[in-house]
């Protein structure tokens, strides 16, 4: 089988299509800005808390939470959400406290803790869970502190953190944990602060920061790349503190919720793209400080607990989604079976769009495939332009091609691809469970 072009260019397409691919760009932006939505998905679980944290286990699909506190009594109890249901995990491991920071390793698949306060002072102990236990890993490094705010750099496989407050003072010194020790790796940046907030870009390879307090509420954006600080925005949300915010990696967003500024508690939801925040119109959680989320990307979408809502604490579980549109590439069959080189080849499909608000304009491609797989190996026969498509609607998709000479004789599968960043790509790909014979 011959190499076949992975994607027409714009030669081997009409102009008025290649005009309708400049149109697909500009209606999927469109989509993807209607596309956000909070939606309340239990009130059971974990009981009402505040200042408690989460971080997503990726390897094991769960958005695994620690500790917090009710007002009365401090928490050292671990859970996990699974998208449906709360799980008590542990009731044992590190001792009770709050306002500490988790973060995953996703290279070494271990949720890392560090710090907190347990009632009488500031914690400085580094602790990992495995998904079954809890191992005390170090108790060196930066000192006590609580609020203070941690990232997973995957692209270099450390834990980052920054700030927080002391036993004496706020602090504005940033440490790498790499799984065996931490070091100091700056002591410039942003102000020293406490009830910040930070994610990790993985589409810029930074970490972001967001507000805290320094004496004053803050409002500033910041960025840490391994080796410097810069401040990259003092415009956006108003200034606060006590937000939580999570990395979408399905769409390359930072995305945040919530947090108070000394009188006013917040229940507005923001995105940054690496140069600027979006606030996003849209009901959800109640407002609320001292909250957390994890961004499960397994479901793609972020999970947010709990918090103080200025009259009690709240023992909700709400879930942030990104583009909520999802088209399905269904393949329905060729004639003839058997068909000569050079020889005409009809070909029928459908898109559908399972999710639930509507589609961006996308095109329809069909290839060749001697093992199901969609790969550059593949030939490409042709492709074709569909209009977008509201929930539960789908179209037929019928072509006929002539079968390239440039084709080896053999059975190969045919393959239909939707082109679209969707909310589950993994099904805009499918191949028949039946060969054409080529001869």
């Amino acid at each position: 089988m011959s190499s076949g072009q992975r994607k027409p260019d714009s030669k081997s397409f009409s102009a008025p299509l290649v005009l309708f691919c400049t149109l697909c760009v500009a209606a999927l932006s469109v989509a993807l800005a209607q596309a956000q939505d909070w939606k309340q998905v239990s009130s059971t679980g974990p009981s009402a808390r505040d200042s408690h944290a989460m971080a997503y286990d990726s390897a094991r699909g769960v958005t695994v939470l620690f500790g917090g506190w009710d007002g009365n009594s401090i928490f050292g109890d671990t859970w996990e959400w699974e998208g449906s249901s709360w799980t008590q995990a542990s009731s044992s491991g590190p001792p009770a406290r709050a306002g500490h920071a988790m973060v995953y390793d996703s290279a070494r698949g271990v949720t890392v803790l560090f710090g907190g306060a347990d009632g009488s002072g500031s914690l400085g102990d580094t602790w990992e869970w495995d998904g079954s236990d809890w191992t005390s890993v170090s108790t060196t490094g930066p000192s006590d502190r609580q609020y203070h705010a941690m990232a997973y750099d995957s692209a270099r496989g450390v834990t980052v953190l920054f700030g927080g407050l002391g036993r004496l003072s706020r602090l504005g010194d940033t440490w790498e944990w790499n799984g065996n020790s931490w070091t100091q790796v700056s002591t410039f940046g942003p102000s020293a602060r406490l009830a910040h907030a930070m994610a990790y870009d993985s589409a810029l390879g930074v970490t972001v920061l967001f507000g805290g307090f320094d004496g004053t509420e803050k409002g500033d954006t910041w960025e840490w790349d391994g080796s410097y600080w810069t401040q990259v925005s003092s415009t956006g949300p108003s200034a606060r503190r006590f937000l939580a915010m999570a990395y979408d990696s399905a769409r390359g967003i930072t995305v945040f919720f919530g947090g108070w500024d000394g009188s006013s508690y917040f229940s507005d939801t923001w995105e940054w793209d690496g140069s600027s925040w979006t606030q996003v119109s849209t009901s959800g959680p109640s407002a609320r400080r001292e909250h957390a989320m994890a961004y499960d990307s397994a479901r793609g979408v972020t999970v947010l607990f709990g918090g103080w809502g200025g009259w009690s604490r709240l023992g909700d579980t709400w879930e942030y989604s990104g583009p909520a549109f999802d088209l399905k590439a269904i393949f329905r069959r060729a004639s003839p079976r058997a068909v000569r080189i050079s020889g005409r080849l009809k070909l029928i499909a459908r898109a559908k769009n399972i999710g639930n608000i509507t589609s961006s304009p996308t095109l329809v491609y069909f290839y060749l495939s001697a093992d199901r797989t969609l790969d550059d190996t593949d030939i490409l026969l042709g492709g074709k332009a569909i209009p977008a498509l509201a929930p539960g609607k789908n179209k037929k998709v019928k072509m006929k091609f002539t079968v390239p000479a440039i084709i080896n004789p053999g059975f190969y599968y045919v393959i239909v691809e939707v082109e679209a960043e969707d909310a589950k790509p993994r099904n805009n790909v499918r191949a028949s469970k039946y060969t054409i014979e080529v001869y």
